[in-house]
């Protein structure tokens, strides 16, 4: 019995060696349904996205957030319900891999602080998330999984969260800005922990704003404005299409306007719009209507070398 276990054990040793070398070959592959192997092609960054393209003719699309020192805690930065913590994290993630055109299928979350015997802190956190995740008119069947540090004590606030989900590659909208397109700015761009950042601001853009904004045929991207500022992010917008620059209009270079396209909007609160002649379209200015927004500039065409 034990020579044969060993055999049976050398004969699994073999597979499994097999199988890592096909694993690490230039095609990863993955087991299907029915235990045959399903091709993936490597990895693509864009922009803040991971996108993963399947041999069905499907990508999966990765977008991750990540919080650290904000809450109630002792040693938080800055004050914010976990709540609120919960809910303006998942909100980054849920919206730019929504923005992307991708359909929003898990959400995996990591979380710690407060006193783990009780939970009360992490299930807090997770209310805010439920609530991001409903507010994205996700149905309730939408699965959240996650873990949260349940041996020791954390004084600080954490939480990180990636949104996975999936999308054909005719339908996805990163790096499908045109020539001559516009680039608007659209909500208010906040931050903590130099702005209150609420729910209820209705300067935010919100997850019904970018689903009119694609309603739209002459909308071509949405990009949620992150850390980096409107400027910073118009640019980004341009080089990841390829042979496409960002130009600049005047006003974004005026002493009193400039700090507005430099500062963060981490949470989401504000996006930018690329699309053909919208200072010209009826619809678009009824959707902007809604918040503060100013025209940015243009994209035009690299001068070839």
């Amino acid at each position: 019995m034990l020579h044969n276990h060993l055999s049976g054990m050398d004969r699994l040793g073999r597979r499994l060696w097999q199988d890592l070398q096909r694993f690490c070959a230039e095609d990863l592959f993955i087991l299907d349904k029915k235990g045959g192997w399903m091709t993936l092609k490597p990895t693509m960054t864009m922009r803040d996205l991971t996108v993963w393209p399947l041999a069905n003719e499907q990508w999966l699309v990765f977008a991750t957030d990540n919080l650290v020192g904000i809450g109630e805690l002792a040693f938080d930065q800055a004050r914010a319900t976990p709540e609120e913590v919960g809910y303006f994290t998942a909100r980054v993630a849920l919206m730019e891999l929504i923005a992307s055109g991708a359909t929003p299928m898990l959400l995996i979350d990591t979380m710690s602080g407060g006193d783990p015997k009780e939970h009360a802190y992490a299930r807090r956190m997770l209310t805010g998330i439920r609530d991001a995740v409903a507010e994205a008119a996700l149905p309730p069947t939408f699965t959240i999984t996650g873990s949260s540090e349940t041996n020791i004590a954390i004084p600080v606030t954490t939480l990180s969260l990636t949104v996975i989900g999936q999308v054909a590659p005719s339908a996805f909208r990163v790096g499908t800005s045109c020539v001559d397109d516009e680039v608007w700015l659209i909500g208010v761009p906040k931050s903590a922990p130099h702005d209150q950042v609420l729910r209820e601001d209705s300067t935010h853009v919100s997850f019904s704003h970018v689903q009119q904004l694609f309603a739209l045929a002459a909308v071509h991207e949405v990009l949620p404005i992150g850390s980096r500022g409107a400027l910073a992010e118009a640019m980004m917008l341009a080089e990841t299409t390829d042979k496409l620059r960002f130009r600049p209009k005047d006003l974004i270079t005026t002493v009193e306007l400039a700090p507005i396209f430099t500062k963060s909007a981490g949470p989401a609160t504000a996006l930018l719009v690329s699309g053909a002649r919208l200072s010209q379209n009826p619809q678009f200015q009824v959707v902007i209507a809604q918040l503060p927004s100013v025209w940015l500039g243009d994209l035009e065409a690299c001068d070839e070398k």
